[in-house]
């Protein structure tokens, strides 16, 4: 569980200090997943020719997978459009950081044992399609409010 609040608290910070819309972010790691998705037994098959540290606690195959659904995002972090006020930053972070973690949780699984909160886990997989669903249409919300906003705005002031 500790992986997990760390791994929301870290991806929560990111996204606060960068200010960064959540549309575009969140479009960015389902764009990573999809990559994961298509290239899974390709990267699998590459990371065994990675020798790391028999200290470390994750495989190299969990790390390129996790590098290859969250390198899109973070990226982004670099540049593009950001959120005004701090409401919405904090709203734009918590959706990142939840969605991030969620599809960060099947890589981790293969190297980090979640026996303890496997219940937790196993729930979030279950419900992995939806709360994907949920995202795409919360990052099409938000790209379309930035967009939308913007122009409503330039309307208001020729008049």
């Amino acid at each position: 569980m500790i992986i997990l609040i760390a791994c929301l608290v870290i991806f929560f910070c990111l996204a606060f200090v960068a200010r960064r819309r959540f549309g575009v972010l969140g479009a960015a790691l389902i764009m990573g997943y999809c990559l994961h998705q298509m290239w899974s037994s390709e990267l699998s098959l590459w990371a065994q020719s990675i020798v790391l540290p028999s200290s470390f606690v994750i495989t190299a195959s969990t790390l390129i997978e996790l590098a290859v659904i969250l390198v899109p995002s973070l990226i982004l972090f670099f540049g593009g459009s950001v959120y005004k006020n701090k409401y919405s930053r904090i709203f734009g972070a918590i959706g990142y950081a939840a969605i991030a973690t969620v599809l960060c949780i099947e890589p981790l699984s293969k190297s980090i044992d979640l026996n303890n909160i496997n219940l937790f886990v196993n729930n979030i997989l279950y419900y992995k399609q939806y709360i994907i669903t949920f995202a795409i249409l919360a990052a099409i919300i938000d790209m379309l409010y930035m967009y939308v906003g913007s122009t409503v705005k330039a309307k208001m002031s020729k008049h």
